[in-house]
């Protein structure tokens, strides 16, 4: 019981550590790709730009959820 218990504590922080890991680096790629694609744009890496990115993504993308019907 108690490593069944571990074992499930042990996944539900693996999760959340993948969704924070997520939430950080996904600006910071999405910032890097601009950069890339347009080298003209020149965006900065900073707490600005990386929150701005973040609510860009956040407005626009997000994660859908679909029912299916009996």
């Amino acid at each position: 019981m108690k490593g069944m218990r571990m074992l499930t504590s042990f996944k539900i922080f693996a999760v959340i550590a993948v969704v924070v890991f997520i939430v950080v680096a996904g600006p910071f790629v999405w910032i890097w790709s601009i950069n890339t694609l347009f080298p003209v744009a020149n965006i900065q890496y900073t707490f600005d730009t990386w929150l701005a990115s973040l609510l860009i993504g956040g407005s626009f993308g997000g994660i859908g959820f679909a029912r299916k019907s009996k």
